[in-house]
């Protein structure tokens, strides 16, 4: 059923993306020898004036094929090139325009039905550099660290790809009673003291060695992936339910602790002592759930969802380019990551990740 709804999705998008080809090649008076949903052989096709409409036997595109397309003929009336230069250019880039027409209607239909999410601010956090510098809760955020702000999700995005480190000044523009106000302040600094690995949070039978931090402790003691960690200071730990249990009631510090975990069977004793992991952090919460819009809001936050899907698929492709993709293998990157999951439960919204680091 989910291939059945893909080739449909898809399909619409090709037909609507080809559509824009064929209304603009028809009003730039270009003929249009066949317009087809598909490639291969035709399944289905009917002629109309210079046109054949096809129906073709693989659902993986479509063409609206113009006289005189692939040739240098000029002279000749109704050929693609003997239309004006701008004809020419409103044809090529039609399609692409009809697909973000597609992109605002579809938008306006699903902000019109779940509705936006705005950058409002949930809360701060009493005593940290941004209660002291104004921030407060209700608070608009529409520009983070020069970045204009349009949805909860644009700071989301930002944050991910331009993590803040230690020492770091942000720079918040709000909007509060409907006026804007410019704050700055230093990050705070959350102090933890880590082993270096990661688990699987939803593991009930056992706690399970994912990865292994390179450069940490349990590294160096000789933690490897697919070992099970059985106890810590003398109390078991049968899953990794405990384990957090056992961390908030005793919080990690610069003392050794002694680790017991079982591998091919056999158990082993080991003392670690925990590595101090300094984060940054920008001291509030913000909303990423949606509100219902009404009126014309209805297609403002729709036009402002595409510019938010464009914005990110640039971005994002930028962002691997430069970087790649994360690899818990590697220490900066594994403590990046890290450092989200710890941020993204502070602004209140869980990323999808089901490890937990240690």
């Amino acid at each position: 059923m989910k291939i059945i709804i893909a080739i449909v999705i898809f399909s619409a998008i090709i037909l609507f993306h080809e559509l824009g080809h064929f209304l603009f090649a028809k009003l730039n008076k270009i003929v249009v020898t066949e317009f087809s949903l598909g490639m291969g052989p035709r399944l289905f096709s009917f002629e109309k004036g210079d046109t054949r409409y096809s129906l073709k036997l693989l659902p993986i595109g479509g063409s609206c094929a113009m006289l005189g397309e692939d040739t240098d003929i000029e002279n000749e009336p109704g050929t693609f090139n003997s239309a004006s230069v701008w004809g020419r250019i409103s044809v090529v880039a039609a399609g692409p325009v009809f697909n973000f027409i597609m992109a605002f209607v579809l938008s306006v239909i699903i902000v019109g039905a779940v509705g936006y999410e705005p950058s409002r601010v949930l809360s701060v956090k009493e005593g940290s550099a941004a209660e002291a510098a104004g921030l407060k809760e209700g608070d608009i955020i529409t520009g983070y660290q020069g970045y204009h702000i349009d949805l909860g999700k644009d700071l989301y995005v930002y944050s991910y790809l331009n993590q803040l480190k230690e020492g770091d000044t942000i720079n918040l523009t709000v909007k509060r009673d409907g006026k804007k106000m410019d704050i700055s302040y230093k990050s705070d600094t959350n102090v933890r003291y880590l082993l270096g690995c990661n688990f699987n949070g939803d593991d009930t039978s056992a706690m399970t060695v994912e990865s292994v931090m390179d450069g940490m402790p349990l590294q160096e003691a000789g933690i490897r992936q697919g070992d099970v960690i059985t106890s810590i200071n003398g109390v078991k730990i049968t899953n990794a339910a405990d384990y957090q249990k056992y961390i908030q009631e005793n919080p990690l510090t610069e003392k050794s602790v002694r680790l017991t975990y079982s591998r091919d069977g056999q158990e082993y004793d080991i003392t670690v002592t925990p590595k101090e992991y300094r984060t940054a952090e920008s001291g509030f919460t913000y909303n990423m759930y949606s509100e219902k819009a009404k009126g014309l809001n209805v297609v403002k936050y729709g036009a402002v969802e595409v510019k938010y899907m464009v914005r990110t698929t640039c971005t994002n492709q930028i962002d691997i380019k430069i970087y790649g993709t994360y690899n818990d293998s590697q220490p900066e990157r594994a403590g990046q990551r890290k450092a989200w999951n710890e941020r993204s439960e502070w602004s209140g919204r869980s990323c999808g990740c089901n490890r937990n680091y240690v």
